[in-house]
């Protein structure tokens, strides 16, 4: 699944000579075996929330969901399928209007577009760009609910902070719920902000990072999935690292009332 999605948008908008072919083959295979070895061993050496499903799917998901509409969108609509016209397209005019106003996020990624000269602004370019934030907000209030009524990730079974938080080292520093909600809060604020501080950082950086030219579809697809995909990664880590500061609070609340009966006893 994830070599199809890499490679996705080079197949729907096909350009360019045959090393960018092999280039996109190549960081595709890299992407498919990371995910296997991470997903194959006893334990993930990097990949978070491994054993806590559905974290990763939805992640997928709204990749895979952003990546496929802005390819149907940006690289050949003339010659799109019809479940593009029948579904995606009424659903891309309905997120155009809920963000039409002056600042939003999809408009400020627009405009930096346009002031880059990296992509010419085309209806058919809005629409992807505002259905990607679409999908990320509902992606993220999706985990939400499943956090808050669903009781994700307790409903699951035992949870392993060691096996789901491999890069987080529990026994250094602070207090382990100290630290997970600072991080927490560090990740929720970056989260809200990075749509309308991407635009504006890389705008800053235009001159030195950027390439000059105008993007392709396949770059002006990939620019749209991680201005989108990178927020929503870090505000479901947010809401993920809070709910399991509350799960150890929790649990040590409980092993001191139960110390505390004893001790009465």
């Amino acid at each position: 699944l994830v070599f199809t999605i890499v490679v996705f948008p080079a197949l729907a908008a096909p350009s360019g000579p045959a090393t960018d072919a092999f280039a996109v083959l190549l960081l595709a295979t890299v992407a498919a075996v990371f995910v296997l070895l991470e997903y194959s061993g006893p334990a993930a050496s990097f990949l978070e929330f491994r054993n806590a499903p559905p974290f990763n799917r939805l992640r997928f998901g709204a990749a895979a969901l952003v990546t496929i509409a802005a390819s149907l969108l940006i690289a050949a609509p003339a010659s799109a399928p019809p479940i593009a016209t029948q579904y995606l397209y009424p659903v891309a005019q309905a997120s155009a209007a809920l963000f039409d106003w002056p600042y939003s996020p999809p408009r400020l990624f627009l405009n930096w577009l346009s002031a880059s000269g990296l992509g010419e602004l085309t209806g058919q370019l809005y629409l992807a760009v505002a259905l990607a934030y679409a999908i990320s907000l509902a992606t993220a209030a999706l985990f939400f609910a499943l956090v808050r009524l669903f009781g994700w990730p307790a409903r699951l079974g035992a949870f392993n902070l060691w096996l789901n938080l491999p890069t987080f080292d529990p026994t250094t520093g602070e207090d382990v719920v100290q630290r997970l909600q600072s991080t927490a809060r560090l990740n929720l604020i970056l989260g809200i902000s990075l749509p309308f501080l991407m635009p504006m950082a890389a705008q800053m950086a235009a001159g030195l990072v950027l390439p000059s030219g105008t993007w392709g579809p396949q770059s002006l697809i990939w620019g749209i999935t991680f201005w989108s995909i990178m927020p929503l990664c870090l505000l479901m880590r947010a809401i993920a690292l809070g709910r399991v500061a509350q799960m150890i609070q929790t649990k040590r609340a409980r092993s001191h009332a139960g110390a505390g009966v004893l001790h009465a006893a």
